[in-house]
């Protein structure tokens, strides 16, 4: 199996994503009304990432084009594992879920044309991620034992493990596909 998801397919998928967001904004804008937005598709966040990684890693391909499970998989990083946000609300992590890396994708600024990619040098059993402070009483493992889905903001996340963060990508959606 290859993966078949082109640049030209991103391309397009986030123009009509972008498309209808700027439209429900206007309508949000101009009527008060309380319009929830929709969520990105993860085929496209899940493919912006790829794409920048293939900067670095070109053996990176989207597990759903190649049939294994996870988000990405490379030859070098078996199992990436790609989280995005687009405001501050919290981002949420499956009791069993398993990686190699951790991607964060944040796109708070999207509508400025501005992406930013971290990269997390940490596995779901690094002890740096297991400790990760949930709340005041509660580590991310304390609350994946009792089987329940963590949720934790991008930025209380990056304020205890930054040190393990590196900015991989801090540019506009189309410098993406620049090499």
């Amino acid at each position: 199996m290859t993966d078949t998801y082109s640049p030209e397919i991103l391309q397009l998928r986030w123009s009509l994503f972008m498309q209808k967001y700027v439209e429900t904004n206007k309508i949000i804008k101009a009527t008060g009304l309380l319009i929830r937005q929709e969520n990105i598709p993860e085929d496209i966040t899940e493919n912006m990432v790829k794409f920048i990684i293939r900067r670095e890693d070109p053996s990176v391909v989207w597990s759903k084009c190649v049939g294994k499970n996870g988000d990405l998989c490379s030859d070098t990083m078996k199992s990436i594992e790609v989280k995005s946000f687009t405001s501050n609300g919290p981002c949420t992590f499956g009791p069993n879920k398993k990686f190699d890396v951790i991607y964060f994708l944040d796109l708070r600024n999207m509508l400025q044309n501005r992406i930013i990619l971290f990269k997390m040098n940490l596995t779901n059993n690094s002890p740096e991620w297991k400790n990760l402070k949930m709340n005041k009483t509660q580590t991310h493992e304390d609350q994946c034992n009792e089987k329940r889905r963590p949720h934790i903001c991008w930025d209380k996340i990056y304020s205890q493990l930054n040190t393990h963060c590196q900015v991989m990508f801090d540019d506009t959606f189309e410098n993406i596909f620049t090499f």
